[in-house]
């Protein structure tokens, strides 16, 4: 239980709220609150300071917060090593992702894996790159997925390639080319994806040294498709985001392509499970 209240926790901080807390931990928001307070009660001190922008930690839990992610982790090495010994009949997995990839490519991949290890347990964490970098770092999820470049102190394998695309409104001009060139972004308005850890559009702009026209700003892919939809603008995704789009938009790729390159980041250094060797196995990049 002294660990359940642990990592509840580590998760609302991770995660900024305990309703997203409760979603990992497959409880309520309420109940993550009472585990928090009884800590707190126990020990005599505040450790999370609760406001309507979320949750951040005290001083206190600041000093503590090292300590509960290390218990929190070694319990963690601990069932997974369990459950290896026992062939699989238990153990879990965490795996820290992007939205995209977590939606478009990891569905079947856990499907093929629970065929053959039936009561091996997921938990998928959703964050931007530098989140995921640093719950890499922290040891709070067992391989994570970045874009390159990443830091030293990682080990990554390449994932994939994941070319970006010009998104238009179907009546748009330039639908009737097959690709679109980078001079002919300047003369429409233009609507940019740009949010914290995710600069592959931003990058690509500057490296082209391009002036466009940004009439929009948003960090929400779904928000640029049917702003495009509505002849607001053109934009660039990655083409993942795009898969299964009911949005009324053409893509095209850009002249010479550019793509962003989605890499599987361990911690270096680090050793996987048995389960985790075994998924990555059937993601085929062991």
């Amino acid at each position: 239980m002294h660990i359940l209240k642990y990592q509840a926790v580590i998760h609302a901080v991770e995660l900024g709220s305990f309703t997203k807390a409760g979603e990992v931990l497959h409880c309520t928001q309420s109940a993550i609150s009472r585990m928090v307070k009884d800590l707190e009660e126990d020990w005599g001190l505040c450790i999370l300071q609760r406001s309507k922008q979320g949750v951040r930690l005290t001083s206190e839990g600041q000093a503590l917060y090292p300590t509960l992610q290390r218990i929190c982790n070694e319990q963690h090495a601990l069932e997974t090593q369990v459950g290896s010994l026992r062939q699989f009949e238990s153990g879990s997995i965490r795996i820290g992702t992007i939205s995209s990839i977590a939606t478009h490519v990891l569905p079947s991949f856990l499907a093929e894996f629970k065929e053959k290890f039936p009561n091996i347990k997921f938990e998928l964490l959703l964050g931007e790159y530098e989140e995921i970098a640093h719950w890499l770092e922290a040891g709070s999820i067992d391989f994570g997925f970045l874009r390159l470049p990443v830091g030293d102190n990682v080990s990554t394998r390449i994932f994939m390639e994941d070319p970006l695309l010009v998104v238009l409104p179907n009546n748009h001009p330039l639908c009737l080319l097959p690709e679109i060139p980078y001079k002919a972004l300047n003369d429409y308005p233009f609507i940019l994806l740009s949010r914290t850890g995710s600069a592959e559009v931003p990058a690509l702009l500057q490296q082209k040294q391009l002036s466009l026209s940004i009439h929009y700003r948003t960090w929400d892919d779904y928000a640029v498709m049917a702003m495009v939809e509505q002849g607001l603008g053109i934009s660039i995704l990655p083409s993942l985001i795009l898969r299964r789009c009911s949005n009324a938009i053409t893509c095209r790729p850009l002249e010479g392509g550019a793509s962003r390159t989605l890499v599987l980041a361990t911690r270096k250094g680090s050793i996987p499970s048995l389960a985790v060797q075994k998924f990555l196995e059937i993601l085929q990049i062991v």
